[in-house]
């Protein structure tokens, strides 16, 4: 049961909060004084989302901690999108690991809808991916430059998007106008050009030019590539999407020599967010095509993960099977699985050609400690197994100890999502660079989602997205973020800046019981004078704007979501017991994010 009663008497001020068993809270209505809206929500799972709205004013942070996909590296995410006072929004995206790994973006979508936005990811090592683009009347530019720790550029690139009205290229009839704004779908026929040019370090270059465009059954892609790295190649790419979401890519490459790589890429969504069950899968097949016409199967990989966000539980399966230009044939295969309260097993199985067998079985718990266990099968019919132990034992925090504190340690957990996907050129909502067609998964440049990770997210060089056990971003928020991550480019829906076009839907979200899951065995109380002073403690600092450092505002908004469990102790209409869980659940994320942060500083 919820319900919202007022504070002191004051039928103005009013607020709903709520804590469930787990630990997790929320606080939501209009608790302070002056009349403004405000909204905390902390998912013991790793997530703390804090919503200000004063006027036509808007603000959220949200703030998540988890891990890797397939490892316990340690991943935090800062998320900021706020209103500006010209009708625009503004953006920022901070993601961090405990690898060293960093990505910070920035985007600002002007009240007639242009677009700027700058990227800077630091990898492990210090090399820099730089990268800075605009959108503006229906044209997409983007620079990017990788370069090593020293500064040294290792390669650079410079493109541009238009749009174009509906026409019927090589032959395939459509027609249809474009809708308006950036992001409105095209009809059949609808298309756009994008032209790149790309130069090394050693001075060679490489043009190309993409051509997509819409049909009845969902969209083609035509890729041109020419230069001093790919001398009178071509690439021709389609692809299709049934009624069920199914997407199918054909890519086509031919050489000058005639002969020819076909990959095939086969992906099923995971649906709406909202769906408790989010299935997902992709298959690529390669095959090689002689000049003599001779074809064999080269390349096999699939992914299969599943997500629940009812029970806080994910799984997945891949697989892959290579052969290397020598004629040897590799596989690979491994499953893993995250239960509720974080902890994390894997089991990897590799095969050599000459025969050797290696598993390795990895279980973590949720503060970071498990073992490793790998054995290796020979061709002789002998075996041989080494254990390892990761981390170690650290201590459990008492109940009754302080939220929030600035210990660091802890556990990797297991919740949030950063939204991953997307990439410099995607803030636009129009692709830039080569797009997704030179090197498949529909990122921003050589076949790269991130630029830095492979398709399911793995590389050395970035870490992988975090599992999206739980979405707690609001559905306005969720419009502007995607927009900084490449998933959409217009937040406004209707016109006008695009602002305002948030503040209906903001003012509506902030009095909204649960956004993300539904726990049983939460208590619904009145809410007193120390919590609302909270509130607007953590209101003001939130209209203040995070600054550039991602790292220290992910930290005070910890700091403040341990203010509002004290705060609530403090008015002693609560269960010590529920209490005591809220506060060990909001210091276990403390200590999630300081494992964090405590690798950047």
């Amino acid at each position: 049961m919820q319900r919202r009663r007022p504070v002191n008497g004051n039928e103005k001020i009013s607020a709903l909060l709520q804590i469930d068993s787990d630990g997790s809270f929320l606080i939501a209505g209009t608790p302070a004084a002056d009349g403004s809206m405000f909204r905390a929500e902390f998912d013991a799972r790793g997530t703390l989302s804090l919503v200000a709205l004063d006027n036509r004013q808007w603000t959220e942070t949200s703030v998540t901690a988890g891990h890797e996909r397939h490892s316990p590296n340690g991943l935090l995410s800062l998320r900021t999108a706020r209103s500006a006072p010209d009708g625009g929004v503004a953006a920022r995206s901070v993601l961090l690991s405990t690898t060293g790994f960093r990505r910070d973006r920035d985007l600002t979508i002007g009240s007639d809808d242009t677009r700027r936005w700058t990227v800077q990811e630091k990898s492990p090592d210090g090399g820099l991916l730089n990268a800075e683009g605009r959108f503006a009347q229906g044209v997409t530019t983007l620079t990017r430059r990788r370069s090593d720790r020293l500064g040294n550029t290792l390669w650079s690139e410079d493109s541009e998007t238009t749009y174009d009205e509906p026409r019927s290229p090589r032959g395939v009839g459509g027609s249809g106008k474009r809708s308006a704004g950036a992001a409105g779908k095209r009809s059949a026929g609808a298309g756009k050009t994008t032209r790149v040019r790309v130069t090394d370090a050693a001075g060679a270059s490489l043009e190309g030019k993409q051509v997509v465009f819409a049909t009845d059954d969902g969209f083609r892609k035509v890729n041109t590539i020419n230069g001093d790295l790919v001398v009178g190649s071509t690439v021709e790419e389609s692809t299709t999407v049934d009624t069920d979401g199914t997407s199918t890519t054909i890519r086509v490459e031919t050489f000058p020599d005639g002969s020819q790589r076909i990959t095939t890429i086969t992906e099923t969504g995971g649906g709406p967010l909202y769906e408790p069950d989010i299935p997902s899968s992709r298959e690529t097949t390669i095959t090689a095509i002689s000049s003599d016409g001779t074809s064999a199967v080269v390349y096999h990989e699939l992914t299969q993960s599943s997500t629940n966000e009812s029970t806080g539980t994910s799984s997945g399966y891949w697989e892959l099977t290579y052969t290397d230009d020598q004629g040897q044939t590799f596989s690979e295969r491994s499953g893993w699985a995250v239960d509720a309260n974080g902890n994390y097993s894997k089991t990897v199985e590799r095969t050599t050609p000459d025969g050797t067998t290696t598993v390795t079985t990895t279980t973590i718990d949720a503060n970071g400690v498990g073992t490793e266990t790998t054995t290796v099968y020979h061709p002789d019919g002998t075996q041989t197994t080494t254990t390892t132990q990761i981390g170690q034992p650290a201590p459990e925090p008492s109940p009754g100890s302080e939220s929030g504190s600035g210990s660091s340690g802890g556990g990797t957990g297991g919740g949030g999502g950063d939204g991953g996907g997307g990439g410099e050129g995607g803030a636009s909502g129009s692709g830039g660079g080569f797009g997704g067609g030179f090197g498949g998964g529909g990122g921003d440049g050589f076949g790269c989602k991130d630029d830095c990770c492979d398709d399911d997210g793995d590389s050395e060089e970035c870490p992988p997205r975090m599992k999206e056990a739980s979405r707690t971003l609001p559905d306005f928020t969720a419009g502007v973020f995607d927009a900084l991550d490449g998933v959409r480019a217009s937040t406004a829906g209707g016109g006008g800046a695009p602002a305002e076009g948030m503040v209906a839907g903001m003012r509506q979200r902030a009095l909204l019981a649960r956004n993300g899951h539904r726990r049983s065995g939460g208590t619904t109380i009145p809410i007193g004078a120390p919590l609302a002073e909270a509130v607007t403690r953590a209101a003001d600092h939130l209209r203040a704007g995070p600054g550039q450092d991602g790292a220290r505002a992910a930290r005070e908004c910890v700091d403040h979501a341990a203010a509002l469990i004290l705060a609530i102790a403090q008015s002693g209409t609560v269960d010590p017991t529920v209490i005591s869980t809220a506060r060990l659940a909001c210091r276990r994320f403390a200590d999630r994010v300081d494992r964090v942060l405590s690798r950047h500083r």
